[in-house]
């Protein structure tokens, strides 16, 4: 994760992304922009909604150009 001038560390999402499969732009429920922390704020999705998350990430000088690199999302299982 690093700080970056460009986004606000915890504004909410606007839709970006072509919605889900029998979805609308209608069921889109902000998410959260994240560029500070390892560990996004809450988000409590409406039954029937999607969201989007965004982070903004750099790449370590180990990072290797033409390789793949996956992230993961879970959900915190400690929370309320």
């Amino acid at each position: 994760m690093v700080n970056t001038a460009n986004i606000t560390d915890g504004e909410a999402t606007t839709a970006q992304l072509t919605a889900p499969a029998g979805k609308t732009t209608g069921d889109f429920q902000a998410g959260v922009i994240d560029d500070v922390n390892e560990v996004t704020k809450s988000i409590d999705l409406a039954s029937g909604k999607y969201t989007e998350l965004e982070w903004c990430i750099k790449a370590t000088a180990d990072a290797e150009v033409g390789e793949t690199y996956e992230f993961r999302v879970t959900r915190d299982t400690w929370g309320p």
